[in-house]
């Protein structure tokens, strides 16, 4: 059956080379440079497409909040493994603020307002806090600044378990013993 398609095929060409099917073969054929310059130039409308799909930025992301997930993550200038490291923290559980979501990056602010992008496998969600105060900040007994204070905190200390209870003071959970601060001494999920 084959070979007859092919001595079918064979005759058409040959035999009748001014066939409509003979002239659009030889009228359609692109040479090798066009088709490379055809590849290119889809390549670079496919590039454009997915770049414009990656972009998605949510109402929410603003408002979100992640934190590092390992015990050393790295902080981009962009959000690609191409783009250089800026610094990195060594510590779990740092907080960061989202402020934007590009495929698989999240663009992110820590609580000394540095901009940077951290990859989403390098993040988990439901996070602390941070100090924030320059100073010290206290972990109170009771909410309220008259109570006895239980620990002293330096800026920079992580606070893994947290509730905010009111517009000003937090439930924490620090060395295993709980305590109240003040939420304006932390910075992150709050």
């Amino acid at each position: 059956m084959n070979l007859v398609l092919f001595i079918y095929f064979i005759t058409q060409v040959f035999f009748f080379g001014t066939s409509t099917f003979a002239q659009k073969v030889e009228v359609n054929s692109p040479s090798l440079d066009d088709l490379i310059v055809s590849i290119e130039n889809q390549s670079q409308e496919n590039k454009v497409k997915k770049q414009t799909k990656k972009i998605q930025l949510n109402i929410n992301d603003s408002q979100e909040t992640v934190c590092t997930k390992s015990f050393r993550s790295n902080f981009r200038k962009g959000p690609n493994t191409t783009f250089p490291v800026e610094y990195e923290i060594l510590v779990r559980g740092y907080p960061l603020k989202v402020i934007k979501y590009v495929d698989s990056w999240y663009a992110v602010e820590d609580f000394e307002g540095i901009i940077s992008w951290i990859s989403e496998i390098n993040v988990k969600k439901n996070c602390g806090a941070i100090v924030k105060t320059p100073g010290l900040a206290f972990v109170y007994l009771k909410p309220s600044k008259e109570a006895k204070v239980m620990l002293s905190l330096e800026r920079g200390f992580i606070i893994h378990e947290l509730e905010c209870w009111t517009q000003e003071w937090c439930r924490v959970t620090v060395e295993n013993k709980k305590g109240w601060m003040q939420m304006q001494d932390l910075w992150g999920n709050l």
